[in-house]
């Protein structure tokens, strides 16, 4: 990727974490009745989406460290929350990381931790009940129908909406992105750029229409010859 492309993504990725709006929208609100999970004692933590949908589903995700060791992470979270029989809770392993999972009737958090030279690092991600969802992933970002959904990340912080979107197609890369190009002008976006690259035979894309910038990245999958599209798009 080039340099000039970094520096767009970095943009975008800065004015959803740093921006500010007076209204707090409609994924913000699905996601202010779940629990704060406070750091472990001595540690801090640090919001990395106070709202995001992975896939259809409302969810926070917290950051923390702290000088305790990650058994003594998940142990403490295991007699915090465990405060009534409604809840239920499940450790595993995966890879380096330790994983909590506690279930309750609304909600479902994972604390994943590690070990660190310092103590400990790991997320605390909360969202409602898998049965309580039924929201199936979907994105309103023009794209062709020859690229199908992937993967969804919609995110809401204090007002500043965006997606991370992943899709995959058949077709080449040097079709879709014709076709990605055609599809943003006939919807009225304006082209900044549109050009190839020399990696995997890859394509770059930046629009802008009204507030709302996005950033398309094309390229050939090492497995299987697919494109490989990703998508980050800050709304207005």
């Amino acid at each position: 990727m080039s340099a000039g492309a970094i520096k767009f993504v970095l943009a975008l990725l800065a004015a959803l974490v740093f921006g500010t709006a007076a209204d707090a929208g409609a994924l913000l609100r699905e996601t202010q009745e779940l629990p704060d999970v406070a750091a472990p004692p001595g540690g801090q933590a640090f919001w990395v989406a106070r709202a995001i949908r992975l896939n259809g589903v409302p969810m926070t995700i917290k950051s923390f460290a702290t000088p305790s060791n990650a058994d003594e992470v998940l142990h403490y979270y295991e007699r915090q929350l465990r405060t009534s029989v409604e809840l239920k809770t499940k450790r595993t392993q995966e890879a380096t990381w330790r994983v909590l999972a506690v279930m309750a009737p609304d909600y479902f958090i994972t604390i994943r931790a590690r070990n660190t030279a310092r103590g400990a690092e790991g997320t605390i991600a909360v969202s409602p009940r898998l049965a309580t969802v039924r929201r199936a992933a979907r994105t309103s970002f023009p794209h062709p129908a020859s690229a199908r959904l992937v993967n969804l990340q919609q995110y809401d912080d204090e007002g500043i909406e965006a997606e991370h979107i992943s899709l995959a197609s058949e077709r080449s890369v040097t079709i879709e992105a014709r076709d990605f190009v055609s599809l943003l002008t006939q919807q009225g976006w304006q082209l900044l750029r549109s050009e190839a690259t020399s990696i995997r035979r890859g394509h770059i894309i930046e629009a802008q229409k009204a507030a709302s910038l996005a950033f398309i990245h094309l390229q050939r999958m090492r497995v299987g010859g697919d494109t490989s599209i990703t998508v980050v798009w800050r709304k207005a």
